[in-house]
Order: structure tokens, then sequence, then C-alpha cells
């Protein structure tokens, strides 16, 4: 049996990909538990926890880059994988540490392993165009009441002024209003 047969085998595992997905979650649930102020016991544990799994993801991911070889990067998940994996190699110090932070994305991944959750994705995608043209008709009615405010209201003595001398405040204004800021 040749290496990649091996990789591919080992990926495709139902075992290995849970364990995967396991540690997926832990590392999301220490990076939470990170944002804690911890003794430094407590906080080098969490780091050395972090390294590891860091190490098992960069193993995970040559292992499939092995398996797949080119094909690899042709699915939207591997592609999301290699690129959060990559940026969280970043160093962990300083202005660095928040790439570290990225690998809290991962737990996204979690929506490819459950059928439901994939079909919940993929109607939440195709509603986007909805959404997006609900978006901008409300932008266009804040615009035009916010024009009208300005116009109505904004020589309205102090408070006129305040609230809708400009178009800038008129639309804050309403903005307000409208969420009950």
């Amino acid at each position: 049996m040749s290496f990649q047969k091996k990789c591919y085998d080992t990926s495709e595992d139902l075992r290995f990909q849970n364990f995967i997905l396991l540690l997926i979650v832990l590392n999301a649930i220490l990076i939470g538990i990170d944002t804690f102020d911890l003794n430094s016991d407590s906080k080098s544990l969490i780091d050395v926890a972090d390294i590891v799994i860091m190490y098992i993801f960069i193993v995970e991911l040559l292992i499939r880059l092995v398996a797949h070889g080119t094909k690899f990067f042709n699915d939207g998940w591997n592609n999301f994988d290699f690129v959060i994996i990559v940026i969280s190699l970043a160093p962990s110090s300083g202005a660095f540490n928040v790439f570290r932070v990225f690998r809290v994305f991962r737990a996204l991944r979690l929506v490819s392993s459950m059928p439901e959750m994939q079909r919940m994705v993929e109607a939440m995608m195709r509603s986007l165009r909805g959404i997006a043209a609900i978006s901008w008709l409300l932008c266009i009615v804040v615009y035009v009441y916010s024009v009208m405010g300005t116009i109505l209201f904004g020589n309205g003595g102090n408070y006129g002024e305040t609230y809708f001398g400009n178009l800038g405040l008129s639309a804050y204004s309403l903005f307000q209003i409208m969420t009950l800021e």
C-alpha cells in the first residue's frame, strides 16, 4: 500500500474526522477560556494545549494534502482550513496574537459534518439576495425620510438642529427611533 493511499484512508476514516472535529471544538473552547484572567499555571497549560492542537492541525492538513494531491484545493472547506491554519502559523506574540484567534473560525467546519446544518447554511445563502434587496429598500426609505426630516425639522430650534440639522443627523436620529436605541 502506498503512502498516499494510507494518507487517503486515514483522512477519510470517520474516527479520524471525528477526532479532528473534537479538537476543533476543544480549541475553540480553549481560545474562549484564554480570554479570562487566569493564573500563570492555567495560562501555560492552555498555551501548551494550544500548541499541541496546532501541530495536530498541521499534521492533519499535511495528511489531507498528500491524500488528495492537487484535488485538495478543489473543495472550499479544504481551502478554508488551509488558509486558517497558515494564518494561525504566524507568530503568536504582540501584534501577531490576533492571527491565533483565527483558528476559532475552524469551528465553522462543524457545519460540513452535519447535513442539517449544511441545508440551513445553503438556505441562508440562497436568501442573501432577498435580504440585500430588503436592505437596499430600507436604505432608500431611510434616505427619503431623512431628507424630509432635514427639510421639515432642521430649522426647528435647538432640538431640530440637534437631531435633524443635516442629512447625517436625520438618518442617525431615524435609525435610533427605528431600533429604539
